[in-house]
């Protein structure tokens, strides 16, 4: 009997780390910057582990090195989500382009910025935004028939 209670608790206990992630270092350090956090999801990398959850109505991504320690924390952003000086320079420097997505982005070194998603005929570019409006290409492409995702161009994410 003992064996078999002993068993159902292990079972219990891995199916609750499932649910919270393997990595107590992790467990701890999540759980401690977003207590209110929910429909978590962990996401096991080779050197890190991208947590996936909905924090005040909205899908945030963390991510945490093995030790616990909090690398970045991403969410989508709208175009006119972003600060007042980097929708300016955007526009000015951008005419013609079209927003394609972006994201904001808390990195613990590099400071909070934006990664942005501009196309125009078949150049993609992909800028890092400041928060004062300064912009710098951190990716360009050439697409052909690149499929956008709808929620790309939806007129709430254009707004």
């Amino acid at each position: 009997m003992k064996k078999l209670i002993l068993a159902a608790l292990i079972l219990a206990s891995s199916a609750a780390m499932a649910q919270t992630g393997g990595n107590r270092k992790v467990n701890a350090g999540f759980h401690t910057a977003f207590p209110e956090a929910s429909n978590v999801s962990w996401n096991e990398k080779k050197a890190f582990v991208v947590i996936s959850f909905t924090e005040c109505s909205q899908p945030v991504q963390a991510y945490f090195d093995y030790d616990g320690n909090r690398i970045a924390v991403t969410r989508n952003v709208r175009f006119n989500g972003l600060t007042l000086p980097a929708l300016s320079a955007i526009q000015k420097k951008y005419t013609g382009y079209k927003y394609v997505g972006g994201v904001e982005m808390n990195h613990a070194i590099d400071g909070h910025s934006y990664y942005v998603s501009l196309q125009k005929d078949s150049r993609r570019v992909i800028l890092r935004v400041s928060l004062d409006g300064d912009l710098k290409i951190f990716k360009t492409l050439r697409v052909t028939d690149i499929q956008v995702p709808a929620f790309a161009l939806s007129e709430d994410m254009q707004q």
